[in-house]
């Protein structure tokens, strides 16, 4: 007797890692602006510890959405199972995307609310292929560790 062996097709990472960058994006957006409007991002006026804390702040926040989104990823679109190449993969894309997304908003700003280069201010850091490989290099890394704790194989 043949089997029949029905192949079940999983979703594309894509959207889930666009969705994720997208809300990652928002909130690093705010972030941004409520530094940039309160006078804290200006290293000679603004006390070290708040700069501190916003970054602190925005790495812990993208910690979060980046396991959040591998959690929902496995839980929903994988039926509880992902391997750690698949983790690799999501948060690549999601690297990818949010970094694109970011250089974009940083043009954005840069170019039009906060025009002026503040004193003290690295101009490297402003720069798109920067942006772009650092938000995609730290996602990635992100994703490599927590994929330790989020990988759930078939047996």
């Amino acid at each position: 007797m043949t089997e029949l062996k029905v192949e079940t097709k999983l979703p594309s990472p894509f959207r889930t890692a666009f969705r994720f960058a997208i809300i990652l994006l928002i909130v690093t957006i705010i972030l941004e602006l409520t530094k940039y409007f309160r006078g804290w991002g200006n290293s000679e006026t603004s006390d070290e510890g708040i700069i501190y804390l916003i970054y602190t702040l925005t790495f812990a926040v993208s910690i979060a959405v980046v396991m959040i989104m591998l959690k929902t990823h496995r839980d929903k679109e994988q039926y509880g199972f992902i391997s750690h190449k698949k983790v690799i993969i999501l948060s690549f894309w999601m690297g990818l995307f949010y970094g694109v997304l970011a250089a974009i908003w940083n043009f954005i700003f840069r170019g039009f609310i906060a025009n002026k280069i503040m004193p003290g201010e690295d101009t490297l850091g402003t720069s798109f292929f920067y942006i772009l490989l650092s938000s995609l290099t730290t996602i990635v890394l992100i994703g490599v560790i927590l994929g330790v704790f989020v990988k759930r194989d078939r047996l």
